[in-house]
């Protein structure tokens, strides 16, 4: 039988960022908000609590090519990821609006499904410049 996990303060602010955020966050995003709350909260510490809560199910893990994992809370509709090239946010971008035709797929591969990125810039990075 697993062990039972510690509920820490470290965790619950861990938990607390993810939820008030609605978008993926990377491990140095999470550490610099749950800082705010929590100044003592070291990285290794996000990292160790988000590797277990990654291994509980707690939350998905989120990957973009040349960028860190993101994480946040797992959905239950569809939805498509925002990634701006400039400041490397990923947003949701919540719908059940995306139609994407699939090409067939071959009978030796079993699809366990898909997900859709769209590149390009947010308007505050744009402006920012």
């Amino acid at each position: 039988m697993p062990k039972p996990t510690r509920q820490t303060r470290q965790r619950a602010a861990i938990r607390e960022t993810l939820l008030q955020h609605n978008n993926p966050l990377n491990p140095k995003q999470i550490h610099r908000l749950a800082s705010e709350s929590h100044p003592n909260l070291g990285i290794a510490t996000v990292y160790r609590n988000l590797s277990k809560m990654l291994e509980d199910g707690e939350i998905e893990s989120v990957h973009l090519p040349g960028q860190m994992p993101h994480y946040t809370y797992p959905r239950q509709k569809k939805h498509a990821l925002l990634f701006c090239s400039e400041s490397k946010e990923v947003q949701v971008l919540d719908t059940e609006e995306i139609n994407i035709e699939l090409p067939d797929i071959p009978d030796h591969f079993e699809c366990d499904g898909y997900e859709v990125v769209l590149h390009g810039r947010l308007k505050k990075a744009i402006t920012a410049k």
